[in-house]
C-alpha cells in the first residue's frame, strides 16, 4: 500500500499520485469487504427505545452491499425505525482546469459520499434494508471447500456405509474439520436421524463419511459439509 508523506510545502497533488494513493488502499479494502458475509455493524450504530413509541440511535459504521456506509443519528419514532435506507451522492468539488498563472475555475464532480439514515424507502435513496438484518458482531468463518453428496438411503442393521468426498483438487493441507448435516433428499420431508457417523482418513483431496449403527432405515439423504482448516498454535519453542 502506499502511504503519503504529507508536509507543510510542496505535496505533489498531481492526478496520477492521487489515483495510486486512493487505488492502493480502496482496491484492496473493496476484497476484503466483498467476503465478509451478509449486513453487518462494524461500530456505533446502539439502538435505544424508551418504552412510549420513541426510538434513538448513535451514528456508526455498517456493511451493505460490500460498501462501508456511515448511519447518522437517529431520534424519532419506533414505528419509522425498522428500515435503513442507503445513499451515495456526488459532491462537486471546484477545480482549476487552466494554469498556476491563469487559472480557470469550474464545477465537476470531485467525491461520492456514501451514507445511510433509519427509514424505509427515504427519497433519493439506492436501497432501503430491514435493520433486523444488521448484526453486531457478526464473525467470518474460514472455510476452504464447501459441498454436498447424494447418501441414499441408510439401511438398519448393515455394516458400516463408507462414503467418500472427493474435492476435485489439492486443498493444501489435510489438517481440518469437517463440518456436516444430514438432510432429506426431497425438501418436503422431514427427518430425524437413527444412525451414528463420524469423518475419517482425511487427506488433501477429500474425506471418507463412516455411517454405523443405523436402527432404522432413512429416507433418501443428503449430506452437506464444510471443511474449516485448524490453526494450531505450539505451547513450545521450536528448535
Amino acid at each position: 500500500m502506499v502511504e503519503l508523506i504529507i508536509e507543510e510545502t510542496g505535496f505533489p497533488k498531481d492526478r496520477p499520485t492521487l489515483k495510486e494513493f486512493q487505488d492502493s488502499f480502496k482496491l484492496p479494502i473493496q476484497e476484503l469487504l466483498s467476503i465478509l458475509p451478509g449486513n453487518r455493524i462494524v461500530s456505533g450504530f446502539v439502538v435505544t427505545t424508551n418504552g412510549g413509541g420513541g426510538m434513538t440511535s448513535t451514528e456508526g459504521r455498517l456493511i451493505w452491499n460490500n460498501k462501508m456506509w456511515t448511519i447518522e443519528a437517529f431520534d424519532g419514532l419506533t414505528a419509522d425505525g425498522y428500515f435503513i435506507s442507503f445513499f451515495e451522492e456526488t459532491e462537486n468539488l471546484t477545480f482549476n482546469v487552466g494554469t498556476q498563472a491563469n487559472p480557470v475555475y469550474e464545477e465537476r464532480p470531485g467525491k461520492i459520499r456514501r451514507y445511510a439514515q433509519v427509514g424505509e424507502n427515504l427519497p433519493g435513496n439506492v436501497g432501503s434494508v430491514p435493520r433486523s438484518t444488521f448484526i453486531r458482531g457478526r464473525k467470518l468463518l474460514e472455510w476452504l471447500r464447501a459441498g454436498s453428496i447424494f447418501v441414499g438411503v441408510i439401511v438398519m442393521d448393515v455394516q458400516t456405509a463408507v462414503y467418500h468426498v472427493d474435492f476435485g483438487a489439492d486443498i493444501g493441507t489435510q489438517d481440518y474439520q469437517v463440518l456436516g448435516n444430514f438432510r432429506a433428499a426431497n425438501p418436503e420431508l422431514s427427518f430425524s436421524r437413527a444412525f451414528i457417523w463420524d469423518v475419517n482418513n482425511r487427506t488433501k483431496n477429500g474425506f471418507d463419511i463412516y455411517i454405523d449403527k443405523a436402527t432404522a432405515n432413512s429416507i433418501p439423504l443428503i449430506f452437506d459439509y464444510t471443511v474449516i482448516p485448524i490453526n494450531r498454535s505450539l505451547t513450545f519453542d521450536e528448535g
